[in-house]
């Protein structure tokens, strides 16, 4: 592991051993997620998948897991998807609406009430996928029902830090289509300030 790259990834372990007790699913999973982490770190530029994406920044900020946000602290936001279709919208991590108007034949959970977390089993370390692991705490299950055209949903992901923090945002969704299923699904991601948005799908 690069030294230079040792103190976020303290960081980034500090902050799971602050909040585990508070995070949905498996500790055992997050456990081996987070002594993976550990172990690897954050990949470094002689690794060729990251040769050209430089991760230094994040040796800049501590990532923190932010507080409780609400819908009002989004409207500095542009206005977005308004127009789109149905929207599910996530601010700080947090889903804020998770009951729009969906098509017969989907259902729609919060990952923080029906938690499942697993790694990907092609052998190959992700620390993105590490990381979403170790801190996930909310996101959207959904399910489409066989032979059913949910036509459109729009995901909403918004950051807003209070003023000179730095967040963390790791949120897992999770998407099954049945048998001959559609569903377009487009994601939009904006913020401001000092933030990393680490989503997994």
């Amino acid at each position: 592991m690069n030294a230079i790259l040792d103190a976020p990834t303290r960081g980034f372990l500090a902050c799971y051993e602050a909040t585990k007790n508070l995070l949905p699913g498996d500790l055992r999973v997050r456990d081996q997620a987070a002594k993976l982490f550990a172990a690897r770190g954050l990949p470094t530029p002689r690794e060729e998948a990251w040769k050209y994406t430089p991760l230094r920044a994040l040796n800049e900020f501590e990532f923190k897991t932010p507080g409780t946000a609400t819908v009002a602290e989004a409207r500095a936001f542009p206005a977005l998807a308004a127009e789109l279709g149905p929207r599910l919208t996530f601010i700080n991590g947090r889903a804020q609406n998770l009951s729009p108007e969906l098509p017969n034949g989907m259902r729609l959970e919060s990952f923080a009430e029906c938690p499942v977390l697993g790694m990907t089993a092609d052998g190959q370390y992700n620390f993105i996928e590490t990381l979403n692991v170790m801190l996930a705490a909310d996101g959207a299950v959904l399910e489409v029902a066989e032979v059913q055209d949910a036509n459109t949903l729009v995901l909403l992901q918004l950051a807003a830090p209070a003023e000179a923090e730095a967040i963390g945002l790791h949120v897992r969704h999770r998407i099954t289509l049945k048998r001959k299923a559609r569903l377009t699904l487009i994601e939009l991601a904006s913020g401001a300030g000092r933030y990393l948005h680490n989503p997994f799908i």
